[in-house]
């Protein structure tokens, strides 16, 4: 079987995670520049690099969606999904926003 690879990494992940739970309540001052009032706090409604919930968000993002699109999860792990109908298979392994997949070509 010819198998190839190749790699990518996902643009802006963290911002495209669904968003955070309304009882969530993450604040941030603006950004020097902004001429909001003094004092003022913006309230995240997704998650942004650097946060401890961003990569968990991201990842449920993902999974969601590779589940929704046909994918099937490895039970030996929550990074490695596989996708196969009748003629090419597919594996994908994720690290963080970083993706690598293998498929067969038909």
């Amino acid at each position: 079987r010819g198998w190839r690879i190749n790699s990518f990494d996902i643009s802006q992940a963290f911002v495209q995670s669904q968003p955070l739970p309304d009882d969530a309540n993450l604040f941030i001052r603006p950004p020097h520049g902004d001429f909001a009032p003094k004092g003022t706090l913006w309230k995240l409604h997704r998650p942004l690099y650097g946060l401890s919930v961003a990569p968990r968000s991201w990842s449920d993002t993902l999974k969601t969606f590779l589940l929704d699109f046909g994918f099937t999860r490895v039970n030996t792990s929550d990074c490695y999904y596989t996708w196969t109908d009748c003629t090419s298979h597919l594996q994908l392994v994720v690290h963080v926003d970083d993706i690598c997949v293998s498929y067969d070509s038909v």
